[in-house]
């Protein structure tokens, strides 16, 4: 089986015919440009506050970006507590488990509250 190419729809069209299709379909764009600013301006003649929706799913995004940066602030903050704990443990030879072990003696619980 060969690969269509472009244009192989129409063999007879040529430079001029897809000119004027590229013509059409800018106009065509246009048209929908405008029709989309008469609907808005009319939904807003009617009072339908669109701008306050995007403003807050806007709000909603900026509030979840705080609180990933707060919850990575804290794991962080969790981390540089954590780590010299166990690289000690590491250091002396014991086992991934065993570390894990080690910690939930201690009672030393993850960021999340859980156990190792």
């Amino acid at each position: 089986m060969r690969c269509q190419t472009m244009g192989s729809d129409m063999p007879e069209a040529d430079r001029f015919v897809l000119h004027i299709m590229a013509a059409v379909a800018e106009q065509e764009g246009r048209a929908i440009l405008e029709r989309t600013k008469a609907a808005l301006a009319a939904a807003n003649a009617r009072g339908v506050e669109l701008r306050r929706v995007i403003s807050e799913r806007a709000s909603e995004q900026r509030q979840a970006h705080r609180g990933v940066a707060v919850r990575m602030a804290k794991a962080g903050h969790f981390a540089a507590n954590a780590l010299p704990i166990i690289s000690e443990l590491q250091s002396s030879r014991m086992s991934l488990r065993s570390v894990a072990k080690k910690l939930n003696e201690w009672c030393v619980r993850t960021v999340r509250g859980g156990k190792w």
